[in-house]
């Protein structure tokens, strides 16, 4: 049975454009220009069997968004590969015979990125069904009043900023999606919460509680 894939690629973050082409039934056709929402409309309407684009996280603020306004049945899928283990787009063109134009022209990636979705490329990627909350705040009491009080609240204030800067680094080396928090205080921060959309197994080995100390996660 035929099906329609939809190849996209970012023109321009803001505002946020789209090229977009479809494939089915091995034809390739260019649609056009599309501002986000049109995108979404135009999902909705053909309702396709996979949307096919080279790194999701290139949405940022509107990932969770297309993620969610998605049809039931339409799957998502990032042909480069999973996230930390994705390949080059156009070494994925050449590995399966992919002839490529103007390496350049969106149009083109979004072309690719359907070609590969139907020869089966890539990895899907799921609706938000997980969610972790980390939290970053001081580890132990820090007293009151008093010049050595005050000191230590800001010390202490700077290791959480440090901290919660480490795990947007790591969160974001790793192209896993988060919303991020925080309370600022004494030039650093009282607290920061993470909201993180992936699941604990996916988070182990790359964020570590700590306990006891100064700072708890």
């Amino acid at each position: 049975m035929p099906i329609l894939i939809v190849g996209i690629d970012i023109i321009s973050e803001e505002p946020m454009r789209f090229a977009v082409v479809s494939w089915f039934n091995g034809k390739i056709i260019k649609h056009g220009e599309f501002t986000f929402y049109r995108l979404l409309r135009f999902i909705r309407t053909k309702k396709p069997d996979i949307v096919a684009m080279d790194n999701i996280h290139e949405l940022g603020e509107y990932l969770r968004k297309f993620i969610r306004a998605i049809p039931q049945g339409t799957k998502i899928v990032q042909v480069t590969g999973r996230p930390g283990e994705q390949k080059p787009l156009w070494s994925l063109a050449k590995e399966h015979g992919i002839r490529i134009g103007d390496k350049f022209n969106p149009y083109e990636e979004a072309k690719v990125c359907a070609l590969l979705a139907a020869k089966g490329v890539g990895y899907e990627v799921l609706p938000f069904e997980d969610e972790v909350i980390i939290k970053v705040s001081r580890g132990r009491s820090q007293g009151k009043g008093g010049w050595s009080q005050d000191r230590y609240r800001r010390r202490v204030h700077n290791l959480i900023q440090n901290k919660v800067r480490e795990i947007e680094e790591t969160l974001k080396r790793a192209d896993i999606p988060f919303d991020l928090e925080i309370k600022e205080k004494d030039q650093g921060l009282e607290r920061g919460e993470f909201r993180v959309y992936t699941s604990r197994e996916e988070l182990a080995g790359l964020i570590k509680p700590m306990k006891g100390g100064d700072v708890e996660i």
